[in-house]
């Protein structure tokens, strides 16, 4: 995550701004739950200036912590089909849903919500101040520790017009994940370069 701010009080590592491959080489799980969740530049997704002033640079200097909530209970491996509903209601939408196994979603202050409006998938970017969030931990992970994970829970959170995003369909989410899987495979080669001066420290005693 970020190293000032909010990110640093969370226990955080390395600031994203040094680039996947100092994040390798200082904590490979860091890196798998960064790209996502913590480079600002997943949350300009065709939005208004007024809400990209308003959130990206205190994601950018670690202040807010941010998640990104595509992934349902009963939809993993197939987003498109998510149940999550938007509905218009006068100046604002209200949202209705659940997402699991979100990366940092009890400790975000930042939410990008993939949800069905009018059976169209949008996007929106939401905050803790909003009434109607519960993001309930998921314990026992084995595996990327470094990271909290958790379910978002939506029970009728008023979102202003302003944060929905302009883009339309699955482009949006997967517009993003393809960003992450990006700096995620540029980490893969430092990690290797850089775990020969490891390899007695993590042998098995007698190995």
């Amino acid at each position: 995550m970020l190293c000032s701010g909010a990110a640093a009080r969370r226990g955080s590592i390395s600031p994203w701004s040094r680039g996947p491959s100092t994040l390798s080489r200082r904590c490979a799980r860091t890196l798998h739950v960064c790209p996502k969740n913590q480079d600002p530049r997943n949350y300009k997704i065709s939005t208004g200036a007024a809400l990209k002033e308003k959130y990206l640079p205190k994601l950018h200097n670690g202040d807010y912590i941010g998640c990104f909530g595509l992934t349902e209970p009963d939809h993993g491996s197939d987003p498109s089909s998510m149940t999550t509903k938007a509905v218009l209601n006068r100046d604002h939408y209200v949202l209705n849903g659940s997402k699991t196994w979100i990366s940092n979603a009890p400790i975000a202050d930042v939410f990008v919500i993939w949800a069905k409006l009018d059976n169209e998938v949008r996007g929106f970017v939401l905050d803790r101040s909003m009434d109607g969030i519960s993001t309930p931990k998921i314990d026992g992970k084995l595996s990327l520790r470094t990271s909290v994970t958790g379910m978002i829970i939506l029970e009728n959170v008023k979102v202003p017009k302003i944060n929905m995003l302009c883009v339309r369909g699955m482009k949006g989410p997967f517009s993003c994940l393809n960003s992450a899987r990006l700096g995620i495979s540029f980490g893969a080669p430092v990690v290797a370069a850089v775990a020969p001066q490891y390899q007695n420290v993590c042998r098995s005693p007698g190995g």
